[in-house]
Formats: structure tokens, C-alpha cells, sequence
């Protein structure tokens, strides 16, 4: 009875472990997360975009995977230095995917730009990056419209 009760207790003590690192993971860096996911939704949309609109699709999928990568590093180096938390608005038929992928983009610049300041840096990279992929994406969408 007495094993019964100890394996009972530890079982318990691992389920509430497992709890609370499941809560702690889901709100470490979650604008920084969202950011990761809004840029990984977006490459997904250039994937299925038509040509490569002048070379601007493929900078701009570029830019965006840099975006990603820096999101990341800014993401590590929140943890490792403990910080605390913190022209297309219409789809239009001819060119959906980009302006999806653009519509992902400008949602991970915000929440870029709600995630706390600093992150050695890689926050701010990151932003950069999404801004310059957003001019990309829009530029290969002008160029698909006028070629």
C-alpha cells in the first residue's frame, strides 16, 4: 500500500513538472513566436506564388528565412540573458499568394514590434529584415503586374 501511494505521489509530482514547463514554454517569447510563425506562413504563400516576379519573390523568401533565422537567435538570446516578457489590404485575384505572404509579413513586424526591446540585437535584425521583405514582396508584385 505504502509503494502504491509513494508511486501515486510521484506520478502526481511529474504530471504538475510536466504542467508547468508546458505553461512556461507556451509563454516564453510568445510575440517573438508568433513573429517565427507569421514568417514560416508567409514563405509558405511565395512557395505557391506564380514565376518569381523579377527575381523578388526568391529576395524576398531570402529576407524572410534571414528574418527567421535572427528571430530565432533573438529568441535564445532572451533566454540565455533572462529578460522579462513583455498598399495590398485587399486580396486581389492576381496576385493572392503574395499579398498573403506580405499580410504574413506585416503580422510578424508586429509582433516583432510588441515583443520586448533588445534581445542582443536579433529583434531589431529581424525587423529589419521582415521591412526589407515586405518591399521585396510589393516589388515583385508591381513587377508581376507590369510584365
Amino acid at each position: 500500500m505504502r509503494k502504491k501511494i509513494t508511486s501515486i505521489f510521484v506520478l502526481t509530482i511529474v504530471a504538475l513538472s510536466v504542467s508547468v514547463l508546458t505553461v512556461s514554454t507556451a509563454a516564453d517569447q510568445p510575440f517573438m513566436r508568433a513573429a517565427r510563425n507569421d514568417c514560416n506562413r508567409a514563405l509558405g504563400f511565395f512557395r505557391h506564388a506564380t514565376a518569381d516576379k523579377g527575381g523578388h519573390r526568391g529576395n524576398a523568401m531570402n529576407l524572410t528565412n534571414r528574418a527567421i533565422a535572427e528571430i530565432n537567435l533573438g529568441i535564445a538570446y532572451d533566454r540565455r540573458h533572462d529578460s522579462d516578457f513583455d498598399s495590398n489590404d485587399v486580396i486581389t485575384s492576381d496576385q493572392p499568394n503574395m499579398i498573403k505572404a506580405k499580410d504574413e509579413l506585416k503580422n510578424a513586424r508586429t509582433n516583432l514590434e510588441r515583443a520586448t526591446d533588445d534581445k542582443g540585437g536579433h529583434r531589431k535584425a529581424a525587423l529589419k529584415l521582415v521591412n526589407d521583405a515586405i518591399d521585396e514582396t510589393q516589388r515583385g508584385i508591381d513587377w508581376d503586374r507590369n510584365h
